[in-house]
C-alpha cells in the first residue's frame, strides 16, 4: 500500500482531503495510523474522483489511483475489524 501511496502526489493528498502532511507521510511509510487518521478512505475517494475527472477513467494514473483506493479500503476494513 505504501508503494502505491507514493504514486499519489503528497500535495494532492493534503489539498484534497484536508489530512495533515504528517499523516500522509506516515501512511506512505506504512506506519500505523491513528483512528482519526482513517480519513484516508475519504482521501482515496477524492483523489480517485479527481483523477477520473481530469485524466479520464482509462488513463494509467487513474488506474493506479483506483488500485490505491481498493488497497486502502482493504486496510481500513481490517483496522475497523480489529478496533
Amino acid at each position: 500500500m505504501s508503494r502505491r501511496l507514493r504514486q499519489i502526489p503528497l500535495d494532492l493528498l493534503e489539498r484534497e482531503t484536508g489530512l495533515s502532511r504528517h499523516t500522509g507521510v506516515r501512511a506512505r511509510r506504512g506506519q500505523p495510523l491513528q483512528r482519526t487518521s482513517l480519513q484516508l478512505r475519504k482521501l482515496a475517494q477524492r483523489a480517485l474522483r479527481i483523477f477520473e475527472k481530469v485524466l479520464g477513467e482509462r488513463h494509467p494514473n487513474t488506474i493506479v489511483c483506483r488500485s490505491n483506493y481498493h488497497s486502502i479500503e482493504e486496510k481500513v476494513r481490517a483496522v475497523e475489524h480489529l478496533g
